[in-house]
């Protein structure tokens, strides 16, 4: 038994090589490779710390091994963020979050013999349930970010990765942490180790099935970037039917300015299948997201707005809502974005302070 817990660690490990060289040879931005490496370092942790554990001990040479299988849940975290977010950039709270985990990490090493003050008589059970609590609420939060983007997610194998390959990831890791917590630091025995060491391959093979297959412009590589045409000539007659139907729903329709506008509502103006309206906006537009697309139409039309002298005592509140937007926050979180400044400033620049009074 413990000789095939092995075969399927050493597999997995193996299967986790093979996806940290495709990272390194597909085109991606340097968070995408920061992420994808913490990631893959940290299931090598959290697959190597048992056999760790029983051939050098918790302390010593075996604690890189559990020092970087602690952080595996908020690793799947950001490297979840960084892969179907083309924007993303952490912040200070996805740091703070890291912090968390380090200072439970440290916690391992307090004497057994402190008392505990929450949940029994040991400082270290203490330790154990709040650190299991924040891996669930870091995982449950993966799984609903990824959600979350999934009307609005252009890129069709990258959409679909979404449900099989980071939500089977935090769905695994979710059952993982709740029966660790049901047995408390009970070691769960040869069985539930080979069966764990068994999922973890099924999964690890799984997933880089999917992504060995993919194209780079899928799901790890640069893609059609926002906000520019794809140069494909591969498009039919009816394609550049539809591609203008596209252009005329933002250009001279409007059609971006509706509040809360969806694919599926848009792909119903233009009379599309919804599957069809996504490969357009993709792959001839070039826009890997559905809010990306939104947002550079609806700030072009507001650097237009903050540029007219005759609306120079217009509101940027004002000029947000005609633009689609539902309040302020949103809209200057894309102007700042898209410009690298704010609407106030853009506004200021275009027309001197003295008609940027607003």
């Amino acid at each position: 038994m413990e000789e095939l817990d092995l075969i399927f660690r050493g597999a997995s490990m193996g299967l986790l090589v093979l996806f940290a060289l495709k990272l390194t040879t597909a085109q991606q931005n340097r968070w995408l490779a920061l992420f994808g490496a913490a990631f893959v370092v940290s299931v090598l942790g959290y697959l190597w710390a048992p056999l760790a554990y029983k051939t050098l001990g918790e302390v010593g040479w075996g604690t890189p091994f559990f020092f970087a299988g602690h952080f595996v849940a908020w690793c799947i975290w950001m490297f979840a963020l960084t892969l179907f977010d083309d924007g993303f950039r952490p912040r200070w709270y996805h740091w703070a979050v890291a912090g968390a985990f380090l200072f439970f990490f440290a916690a391992r090493f307090v004497p057994e013999d402190v008392p505990g003050v929450l949940f029994g008589d040991s400082i270290q059970r203490d330790r154990f349930v709040l650190d299991h609590m924040l891996y669930l609420v870091v995982i449950v939060v993966t799984m609903v970010r990824v959600g979350a983007g999934f009307s609005a997610d252009m890129v069709e194998p990258r959409r679909r990765s979404r449900v099989y390959v980071i939500a089977g990831s935090a769905l695994y890791a979710l059952l993982v942490v709740t029966v660790e917590l049901s047995m408390g630091a009970v070691p769960g025995g040869p069985m539930l180790d080979l069966l764990n060491a068994l999922s973890i391959f099924i999964l690890t093979l799984a997933i880089i099935g999917m992504i060995l297959t993919l194209r780079d412009d899928g799901l790890v590589g640069a893609g059609p970037k926002n906000g520019g045409e794809s140069t494909s000539e591969s498009a039919d007659q009816a394609d550049m039917l539809n591609i203008v139907k596209l252009k005329a729903f933002f250009e001279e329709d409007k059609g971006h300015r509706t509040e809360g506008l969806t694919i599926s509502a848009l792909a119903e103006s233009i009379g599309l299948p919804e599957y069809r309206a996504r490969k357009l906006i993709n792959q001839s537009l070039g826009f890997r997201n559905f809010n990306a697309l939104l947002n550079e139409y609806r700030i072009q039309d507001a650097r237009s707005a903050l540029s007219d002298p005759e609306m120079a005592r217009t509101p940027i509140l004002t000029i947000a809502l005609d633009c689609g937007y539902a309040s302020l926050g949103p809209f200057n979180r894309a102007f700042k974005e898209l410009t690298d400044m704010t609407p106030t400033e853009y506004r200021r620049k275009k027309l001197g302070a003295g008609l940027a009074k607003s």
